[in-house]
């Protein structure tokens, strides 16, 4: 009796699944209908909303955006990649500079109708009491000239070797140690007591030099002594971004026989030098001899932006 048993609920349970079987796929076939009826009027309602206006900004903008910004961006792209290629082409590594001394002299004697000093033509003029427009005019980037009352006005014109060492005597200063050629040059870093000591000495081939660019700056009392001029208010680096700006008052201090070969300083850049002790001499070449200066291939300068380092 019980296999029977077991045998008739396995045959009344497939029944019944049968039959909810059956009843599911006909409540799907009634919705897919019902469905079916109600599409005609969803695709007149779609239809209608097809010609409604409706702008969408965001993608107006960008469209504009891209549009408008592509050929700039191609212009741009096609600009710089041409410079480049022009920059790292051999034959503009080294570009001929030629300076147009005669127009220079000639624009020079035309400002110099302007004013009523006895200007030289063949000497160095050493001036007082010159006024900015007149500096621009007759020298800036024209001739040489010999400013007689600026550095006398500075607190660093009194200066000494007591008061440097009092105060200064442990810093470290940098500096330049030469024996035999100028381009054997070995860098130091020593106490500014150190060099005090050996100052005095100096042959033609042996000499130190000190260079330090930082010396200065970094000590708020040697800058302040160090007073403004008013013929260097003209000042492009100020510029720069401060990360990479050059200092602004290097203190050269050179033993006797020390000297620097000819050169252009980075960045093409106009140094004025004050002469607070001492004396400095310096040899000048008069215009027009651009044709017999050279450079050395791949000597760099190593400032923050490269540029070559241009020394005969």
């Amino acid at each position: 009796m019980l296999p029977l048993l077991a045998v008739l609920q396995g045959i009344m349970r497939n029944v019944k699944r049968h039959k909810t079987k059956t009843e599911t796929q006909e409540n799907d076939k009634n919705k897919e209908e019902k469905k079916k009826a109600e599409r005609p009027s969803v695709r007149r309602k779609v239809k209608r909303q097809k010609h409604e206006p409706h702008i969408h900004w965001d993608r107006l903008c960008l469209l504009v955006f891209t549009v408008v910004n592509v050929p700039l961006l191609a212009w741009n792209w096609k600009h710089l990649k041409q410079k480049y290629l022009e920059y790292m082409e051999p034959e503009y590594e080294f570009k001929t500079f030629s300076f147009d001394h005669l127009s220079a002299l000639a624009q020079r004697e035309m400002n110099m109708k302007k004013y009523a000093y006895n200007y030289s033509t063949t000497h160095i003029d050493k001036r007082a009491n010159l006024s900015r427009q007149e500096f621009t005019d007759v020298y800036d980037g024209a001739w040489p000239v010999i400013i007689t009352d600026v550095v006398p006005k500075w607190g660093a014109y009194h200066w000494s070797k007591q008061f440097l060492l009092k105060y200064y005597g442990k810093d470290r200063i940098t500096m330049k140690a030469v024996d035999g050629r100028l381009d054997n040059a070995e860098s130091l870093a020593l106490p500014l007591e150190l060099y005090f000591k050996h100052a005095h000495e100096g042959t033609f081939r042996r000499w130190t030099y000190v260079e330090d660019e930082l010396f200065i700056p970094t000590r708020p009392q040697l800058r302040r002594d160090v007073g403004d001029c008013e013929y260097l208010k003209e000042d492009y680096f100020q510029l720069f971004p401060e990360e990479v700006r050059p200092w602004n008052a290097m203190l050269l201090w050179g033993t006797p026989h020390s000297r620097s070969s000819l050169h252009i300083d980075p960045y093409n850049w106009t140094g004025t030098n004050a002469v607070i002790k001492g004396r400095k001499q310096w040899k000048l070449i008069p215009p027009g001899q651009d044709h017999l200066l050279y450079v050395k291939e791949g000597k760099m300068s190593g400032f923050p932006l490269e540029c070559y380092k241009y020394n005969r």
